[in-house]
């Protein structure tokens, strides 16, 4: 039961150092400064001029200093990883962009290639915290239980009976 226990603790922690890192990340691009784009695409096969949930996907472009560019990111993800499902943000609303629709992106200043539709923590980073506190919770309190147990075990055969 102790290994199980450290199993769950180990990935608790993996997953709560995930979403750590996708949270702070998140919210360091909040700090990024903001241009004007255009969407110009969609990744999907939703007809041009149709809203496209995010799901999707979409392309952009914007200008910073003069340099014209095209992004795709929408979400920022710690160890930038194409986002699976994002349809619906940390509020819970469905995102939803039409081509030729005017919108603000943050892009890094040291490297404007890097911009994000979204900018901001995660639902990804929120529920990979929280299921990290619970699963490493869960585990450390499976193995004190274990190892109260196997304690209650030694202490009843040290125990010995008088000798009449």
């Amino acid at each position: 039961m102790t290994r199980f226990a450290q199993w769950g603790m180990a990935a608790g922690l993996v997953l709560f150092l995930y979403g750590l890192c996708d949270i702070g990340y998140g919210v360091w691009t909040l700090n990024w400064p903001r241009t004007q784009a255009r969407i110009v695409s969609e990744t999907g096969t939703i007809p041009a001029g149709k809203c496209a949930p995010i799901l999707w996907g979409v392309r952009y472009t914007y200008s910073v200093d003069g340099q014209h560019y095209v992004g795709t990111l929408i979400q920022p993800h710690a160890f930038n990883r194409p986002l699976l499902y994002g349809q619906f943000s940390l509020r819970g609303e469905s995102r939803c962009y039409a081509v030729g629709a005017e919108v603000q992106i943050a892009y890094a200043q040291n490297k404007p290639k890097t911009a994000y539709l979204e900018p901001g923590p995660t639902i990804e980073g929120v529920v990979a915290l929280g299921l990290g506190a619970i699963l490493g919770l869960f585990g450390a309190s499976l193995h004190g239980f274990a190892r109260r147990r196997a304690g209650e075990d030694i202490s009843a055969s040290v125990r010995q009976e008088p000798h009449l």
